[in-house]
């Protein structure tokens, strides 16, 4: 199912699964969460996670096992 009425270049897919997001902060600590993906497209990924991870950060993301 995409999501109608956007302008984006790309169509974006629902998929509402869960993603384990992991990303390492400027003073070097480690963080692992698990959110929940919203939906994808080839030019990007709509996640939400229960903490803040600022912009830009670069993250690794695991997507769990239908």
């Amino acid at each position: 199912m995409s999501i109608s009425g956007d302008q984006r270049r790309h169509e974006r897919v629902l998929i509402g699964g869960t993603i384990d997001v992991g990303w390492t902060s400027e003073s070097g600590e480690a963080s692992v969460t698990r959110g929940k993906c919203i939906d994808v497209s080839e030019g990007g990924m709509k996640i939400e996670l229960p903490v803040r991870v600022p912009v830009g950060t670069m993250l690794n993301l695991r997507a769990q096992e239908a």
